[in-house]
C-alpha cells in the first residue's frame, strides 16, 4: 500500500486527523489586498524569474505588463497581470519552481511550450500548501489602494455581510453576488454582469477581487488570461492495451501501438479481475519495437488479461449471432514531461495543488502530468476546473493528452461552462467523481478517449 492509498484509507475510516474541518464557511474563496512590497519586473528586455527572486524578500511577484521568463525559483507568489504581460519557459533547461500560488490575471499569460512548439525540457511546478488561511493582495501588489470592504451592507464594491448589493456576498441575503461555491466568480454585479455570459466591464472590477483561505492553486481570471501548457510528451500515447494476457512473474507487456513511450516512463496497468485494488504501477525498464513492447522494472503481481472475446448466442441458421467483447486491460502513462503537483506533505493532509479558470480567462493544456492534486472536502477545490464561463465557442478550450493521478478531489470539473474538449486523458487514484459537471447547467462540452 503506498501512501495515497493510505490517505484513502483514512479518509474512508473517518479519521479526523488527517486534514482540519473544512467547512463551506470557513473555505469560502476570497481574494484580499495586503501585500506590498513585492518585486515587480522592469522595461526591457525579460527578465528571468530567478533574478526577481533574488532580489525579493518577500517573495511575491509582479510581472506587471512585462515578459519574464520561467526558470527554476522558489517564491511565495506570481502574479502575472495585464495584456502584456507573459511568463514563458525558454526550452532550453530543466525548470523547477515552487510557489504557493500563481495567478494569471487581467489579459495576462503563462506560456510554457505552445501548439506548433511543443516544450521538450522538463518542467515542474511546485504548489505549497503550507498555510491555508493564506490571504493574497491584488490591489496592493499593483499599487492600488481601496476598492475593498469587510462591512455590511456595502455597495458597489465587495463584503461579507447580509443584504450586500452590486458585489461580492458571503452570508444570507446577498444580491447579485457570489454563492456559497467557495470559488472567486461574479455572477452578477450592478452595471457589469449578466450571468455567466456578462463579461463586459469586469476588468473595471477586477483589482476587487478577494481570495482568502486559500493556498496551493494556479489560477486565470479575466477576459484574455489564458494558461498554455504544450509538453512534447502529448506526442506520446495517453494510454493503451494489453495484446497478451500478462500473469503474475512477468515482466513483459505486449501493447497494442506504437506507444512512443521511454525508458523512465512511469506506468499503470488498470485491473481487468473483480478486485479494483489490483492495479499495478511500473517504470519502463526498456523500450521495444517503437513502445510496442515493454520491459517493466518489477514483477507482475496479478493477471492483466489481454484478449478480445468471441461469443455468439447458441442458436443456429437465420438466428445466428456473434459478437466480441474486448476485454484487454489498460496501461496508461502517467508520468509527463511538465508536470504541475502539490507538495510531499500533501500526501499526509490531502491538500494538493489546485486550478481553476474563471472570468472570460481561457486554457489549452496537453501533454501535461498532474498529481497531488486537489483538496479534500473542499468544494471548488479541482485538479483542472473551469468555473462559470458561459459559452466558449472559438476558444477551442481543451485538456487533452494528461494524467491526472493521486487526486484528492476528482479528476476535472466543468461548471457553468459551454464548448470545452477532454480528449484522451487519463484519470487514476482519485477521491471522488472522475469527470465532474458540477450542476449540469452547461452545454456543448465534449469529453472522449479517457481512461479514467
Amino acid at each position: 500500500m503506498d501512501l495515497f492509498d493510505s490517505f484513502v484509507a483514512d479518509v474512508d475510516a473517518g479519521h479526523d486527523a488527517i486534514a482540519p474541518d473544512l467547512s463551506m464557511d470557513d473555505h469560502y474563496a476570497e481574494w484580499v489586498l495586503n501585500n506590498a512590497g513585492s518585486t515587480t519586473a522592469s522595461m526591457g528586455t525579460p527578465m528571468r524569474l530567478s533574478e526577481l527572486a533574488a532580489a525579493d524578500d518577500d517573495g511575491i511577484i509582479v510581472i506587471d505588463n512585462q515578459e519574464v521568463i520561467l526558470d527554476s525559483a522558489t517564491v511565495e507568489g506570481i502574479l502575472v497581470h495585464g495584456e502584456n504581460a507573459r511568463l514563458f519557459a525558454d526550452d532550453t533547461e530543466t525548470v523547477d519552481v515552487t510557489a504557493n500560488w500563481i495567478l494569471v490575471h487581467a489579459g495576462a499569460v503563462l506560456e510554457v511550450g505552445s501548439e506548433d512548439d511543443l516544450f521538450e525540457n522538463d518542467l515542474t511546478i511546485t504548489l505549497r500548501t503550507d498555510d491555508m488561511g493564506r490571504d493574497v493582495d491584488i490591489a496592493a501588489l499593483l499599487g492600488h489602494d481601496g476598492g475593498m470592504g469587510h462591512g455590511e451592507g456595502m455597495h458597489g464594491g465587495m463584503g461579507h455581510g447580509d443584504d450586500m448589493h452590486g458585489g461580492m456576498g458571503h452570508d444570507d441575503g446577498m444580491h447579485g453576488g457570489m454563492g456559497h461555491d467557495m470559488t472567486p466568480t461574479m455572477s452578477a454585479m450592478d452595471g457589469g454582469m449578466d450571468g455567466m455570459d456578462g463579461m463586459d466591464g469586469m476588468d473595471d472590477h477586477m483589482h476587487m477581487m478577494e481570495i482568502t483561505d486559500n493556498d496551493g492553486f494556479l489560477m486565470a481570471m479575466g477576459e484574455g488570461s489564458r494558461i498554455e501548457l504544450h509538453a512534447a510528451d502529448a506526442q506520446k500515447e495517453s494510454w493503451s492495451q494489453l495484446t497478451q494476457t500478462v500473469e503474475r512473474g512477468d515482466t513483459v507487456l505486449h501493447l497494442d501501438e506504437a506507444t512512443g513511450w521511454e525508458v523512465g516512463d512511469e506506468i499503470a496497468l488498470a485491473p481487468t479481475g473483480s478486485r479494483p485494488e489490483e492495479y499495478e504501477e511500473y517504470t519502463i525498464k526498456e523500450v521495444r519495437d517503437d513502445g510496442r513492447e515493454i520491459v517493466i522494472d518489477g514483477f507482475i503481481k496479478v493477471t492483466h488479461f489481454g484478449e478480445i472475446v468471441s461469443y455468439d448466442n447458441g442458436a443456429e441458421g437465420e438466428d445466428f449471432l456473434s459478437w466480441d467483447v474486448d476485454l484487454r486491460g489498460e496501461v496508461a502513462l502517467l508520468s509527463r514531461n511538465v508536470t504541475i503537483q502539490g507538495d510531499e506533505e500533501s500526501i499526509f493532509d490531502g491538500l494538493g495543488a489546485h486550478t481553476m479558470i474563471m472570468m472570460g480567462a481561457e486554457q489549452h493544456v496537453q501533454g501535461v502530468e498532474y498529481t497531488r492534486v486537489g483538496q479534500v472536502d473542499i468544494l471548488g477545490r479541482y485538479p483542472v476546473h473551469w468555473h462559470m464561463l458561459g459559452d466558449t465557442d472559438g476558444q477551442d478550450q481543451y485538456l487533452r493528452n494528461v494524467s491526472i493521478h493521486d487526486s484528492f478531489q476528482k479528476i476535472a470539473t466543468i461548471h457553468g461552462t459551454n464548448d470545452v474538449t477532454i480528449d484522451d486523458i487519463v484519470g487514476f487514484k482519485h477521491i471522488g467523481h472522475g469527470i465532474f459537471f458540477e450542476d449540469g447547467s452547461d452545454n456543448d462540452n465534449l469529453v472522449q478517449d479517457s481512461l479514467i
